[in-house]
């Protein structure tokens, strides 16, 4: 019993314990305070004190900078250079895949056997494009996928150039008892 009264802290460490507790109390909640947020802005700041290396990446853009700050990339690019490597508006809608066509075409894969099809793009276009859809995917399995060049099929064809491909093959295994439709679809662009 004597011992645990002798344990016991004396008044004055009791008083200091409090007064530390006091003294980081308030600091701590001083420099919560101090600076709301949004508080900082550029008079706060001094000459210098923000460089790149202390801005985050990609926050910066052109608006964000003074007139005259960012150098004008027409400087850079006469009209003339710009042209020779880019295409208008009107060029790139009258290059680019404009008046496309799909067509598709159904066929039927016998039950256990392999059935084929082909779908042919409108005279005055050419294949960019296409693919088959069996109608069973669990009991049909896709074996050729392809272009058609001229009338041949691609396993068919030499290696090396040829001609616009003129549609799309497709041919579908049936491991079926049953006969199961497939279609092939081809997507033709304009040719030129």
């Amino acid at each position: 019993m004597k011992r645990l009264i002798h344990l016991r802290p004396s008044p004055a460490m009791v008083v200091a314990c409090i007064a530390l507790m006091i003294a980081l109390g308030g600091t701590s909640v001083a420099a919560i305070q101090a600076l709301p947020k949004n508080s900082v802005g550029t008079k706060q700041l001094k000459k210098g004190a923000v460089t790149g290396a202390k801005v985050r990446a990609h926050t910066l853009t052109a608006n964000k900078f003074a007139q005259g700050v960012l150098p004008d990339i027409s400087d850079y690019y006469t009209k003339t250079q710009i042209n020779a490597t880019h295409y208008t508006k009107d060029q790139s809608n009258d290059r680019y895949l404009q008046g496309t066509t799909t067509v598709v075409v159904s066929a039927l894969a016998p039950a256990g056997d392999i059935g084929t099809a082909t779908a042919i793009c409108p005279a005055g276009s050419q294949a960019v494009g296409g693919g088959v859809d069996p109608e069973n995917r669990q009991k049909m399995f896709v074996t050729s996928s392809s272009p058609l060049i001229g009338s041949t099929w691609l396993w068919d064809t030499a290696e090396g150039q040829h001609g616009a491909a003129v549609g799309w093959n497709g041919a579908v295994n049936n491991t079926s008892a049953g006969n199961l439709q497939f279609k092939v679809a081809a997507i033709c662009a304009p040719i030129g």
